[in-house]
């Protein structure tokens, strides 16, 4: 940079006139023969010259140079991308399309074969599975082993690709797992999958219990197909694969009977002769909460009494919970809707009459009181 400083001073003091000069330049023609100028290019050779210098210092000047030490400068700023999950489900059967239960399945990254992305999963009577991590943007080798036979799946993710994927694992050699129970219908049914979500719907509901409940079938009121407990991802497999009917997926937060309810969320499913043989569902949990406090004619609690709350959905049972030894009970994760609540005593005895209740984002208190 001094070096170009320096010239560009060279360059407009030779252009000054220099003392004892007057301001007009002497005419050629009246100037000594040998004071005369040649008739050549060379001045204009040496004012392209002097152009294209200038030029090359002003760009060599604005152009990007590096920062010192102690020099701060202005870093653009980096947009976090959000990170891509997607949920891998699947299903392993023998090559008669008959389930394989038991069957472990691994997720192993191609850049590196022996080392495993995130827990193994092991098939329920089904032949179905949830993985128990999401995979990230990249390539895949899922591995699904049953004694000595071992399958392999190449799997890729995308940026864009969907929230979940569907695997299928054909085991020439597997034998066909032992206990799995068949449809209502005694015929093959449909995969369930689905996914939990917290009521934001940003961060997975992990812990829940799912199960499809069969409505409008007055000879099996009770059938209810579990899931056991979602993973860390809030994912399911139905145990059993569902036949034509209609169905209520329910995420309980209780242990999964119809013995206590404590819903979380509810999905209507309809399945026919013509539905897909795979469904993936994404239930999302309620955004409302019911509290109170259960008391007697005289004010004193009433533990291990019954508080629920019915819908007009038909066949379906409603959310039920005890209360504690304090006469307090709490239902979290109500769905927005309009429920009429009850409550009844350990020894039978019901409360006073049904009330409506409005269940919202805000916080609903409903005591009851009820005769010992």
């Amino acid at each position: 940079m001094m070096q170009f400083s320096r010239l560009l001073a060279k360059i407009a003091a030779a252009g000054r006139p220099t003392a004892g000069q007057g301001v007009a330049p002497a005419h050629p023609a009246n100037m000594p023969a040998e004071s005369q100028p040649p008739r050549t290019l060379g001045g204009l050779r040496s004012g392209v010259i002097g152009v294209l210098v200038i030029s090359v210092a002003i760009v060599v000047a604005t152009a990007p140079w590096p920062v010192q030490s102690g020099a701060t400068a202005a870093v653009p700023r980096q947009v976090a991308r959000p990170s891509v999950r997607v949920a891998i489900f699947g299903l392993v059967v023998t090559q008669g399309a008959a389930p394989v239960s038991g069957c472990r399945v691994q997720a192993f990254s191609s850049r590196k074969p022996h080392a495993a992305v995130g827990p193994a999963a092991l098939t329920n009577a089904a032949g179905m599975f949830a993985l128990g991590t999401g995979l990230r943007v990249g390539k895949y080798s899922l591995k699904a082993t049953k004694g000595r036979t071992t399958v392999r799946v190449s799997v890729v993710i995308t940026r864009s690709a969907a929230w979940y994927r569907v695997l299928h694992f054909k085991l020439p050699h597997a034998l066909p797992g032992p206990g799995a129970r068949r449809t209502p219908d005694g015929k093959g049914g449909v995969a369930v999958f689905g996914q939990v979500m917290k009521p934001d719907g940003a961060a997975p509901f992990a812990h829940v219990y799912v199960g499809a409940k069969l409505s409008g079938r007055p000879d099996r009121p009770r059938f209810f197909v579990g899931a056991g407990a979602t993973n860390r991802m809030g994912l399911f497999a139905l145990r059993e694969r569902v036949g034509p009917g209609r169905y209520w997926i329910i995420a309980d937060l209780a242990s999964g009977h119809l013995s206590t309810i404590e819903a979380v969320s509810l999905v209507h499913l309809l399945v026919t002769a013509s539905s897909r043989r795979v469904v993936v569902l994404r239930l999302r949990a309620g955004g409302g909460s019911v509290t109170g406090r259960v008391a007697d004619g005289a004010g004193r609690p009433v533990a291990r009494a019954s508080v629920m709350l019915e819908t007009s959905k038909q066949n379906f049972p409603g959310w039920q919970t005890d209360t504690d030894a304090n006469g307090r009970y709490s239902l979290r994760y109500v769905p927005f809707g309009t429920y009429i609540g009850d409550a009844g005593g350990p020894n039978g005895i019901r409360d006073s009459g049904p009330r409506v209740i409005v269940v919202g984002k805000r916080p609903v208190r409903m005591d009851f009181r009820i005769r010992r």
